[in-house]
């Protein structure tokens, strides 16, 4: 689906098919001498075919076309191999750019093994698993091109017609996200980082990391911001940021009391345990039930919640049998 935002200024609303965040915004902005395309959606056969539909449709030119994307994960970078070529331009992040070999099979090991250092079941994690994945579009992409990317900046510029976007770095749901800010016309892309009617997932599994502080800090890096339209990376768009980065935070602090409420029950409890405890918002009715990828993505946040309140000194961290476990301190 084709949506005029401003004059020059299409979203072009993706599908994606069996999967809670239900779309993909692509973001296209028509120059007189060139297009801009914000995120490419994820490279399934339905998303793909309609992204290619509606670039007909806005009789897009893809050789005068640069593309720029919000961060690494997939359903943002997917289609990106078939749409760009060799003479191409593709800003992006080098902190994003830095982890492109996330499904090395190196990498794989290393991912699978702190899995299960924070509780998951190693059974979960055999062949087939959720992170036995193909090569990530992205490092396929690059390593054709020679990771040659228009690495972007805190502050740079990016013109194309009448619209000239900010970039701005604001870490947290991945380490380079990136959003895009038109102040003249009041506009800000904000990709995974700011959502409307669903929160962001802020997750880490490593015990050196607290990508949550990061993402809050984020949050209050946008919060003044002269917007009048948030255009975000999934579902509707919205016209009040500042009331949905105080609802964000609210989130999370609700979040960080359930946390410590959980911990204060039983103990010392590793992530995957206490994310097992943690409200979801899924359709199963216990943790058991719901798929595994998913349970990956509810640990990952768990622990960065966790992370948050050892660095905030209210939660110890420690080692039982070789797993990463948390307790009140």
């Amino acid at each position: 689906m084709i949506t005029e935002i401003l004059p020059g200024f299409y979203q072009v609303k993706l599908p994606f098919p069996s999967n809670p965040l239900r779309d993909c915004n692509v973001y296209i902005v028509k120059g007189g001498d060139k297009s801009l395309m914000v995120d490419t959606g994820i490279d399934f056969p339905e998303s793909r075919g309609e992204l290619l539909d509606g670039i007909k449709k806005l009789g897009v030119d893809l050789k005068r076309t640069e593309f720029f994307l919000t961060h690494m994960h997939v359903d943002h970078t997917g289609n990106i191999v078939v749409l760009a070529d060799d003479n191409s331009t593709v800003y992006f992040s080098r902190p994003d750019a830095a982890i492109l070999d996330y499904n090395s099979p190196e990498n794989q090991v290393g991912r699978a093994a702190l899995s299960i250092q924070n509780g998951f079941p190693p059974g979960d994690m055999t062949a087939g698993g959720p992170l036995e994945r193909r090569s990530h579009p992205m490092r396929d992409f690059a390593e054709k091109r020679g990771y040659r990317f228009n690495y972007v900046a805190d502050g740079q510029v990016i013109r194309v017609g009448d619209f000239a976007f900010t970039c701005i770095m604001t870490p947290g749901h991945t380490k380079g996200h990136v959003c895009l800010y038109e102040p003249d016309k009041k506009v800000f892309l904000s990709g995974d980082h700011i959502l409307q009617d669903i929160s962001p997932n802020i997750s880490t599994w490593r015990p050196d990391e607290n990508p949550l502080a990061d993402y809050l800090s984020s949050l209050n890096k946008v919060y003044n911001l002269d917007v009048k339209l948030v255009l975000p990376g999934h579902r509707r768009i919205f016209p009040d940021l500042k009331a949905r980065i105080d609802e964000l935070k609210h989130h999370h602090e609700w979040r960080a009391t359930e946390t410590l409420s959980i911990l204060s029950g039983d103990g010392k409890q590793n992530g995957y345990q206490v994310a097992s405890h943690m409200t979801w918002d899924v359709s199963q009715k216990t943790w058991e039930e719901i798929p595994v990828w998913q349970r990956m993505f509810a640990t990952g946040e768990a622990i960065a919640h966790l992370r948050y309140l050892v660095v905030e000194d209210k939660v110890r961290q420690g080692n039982d049998d070789s797993r990463i476990t948390f307790s009140i301190k």
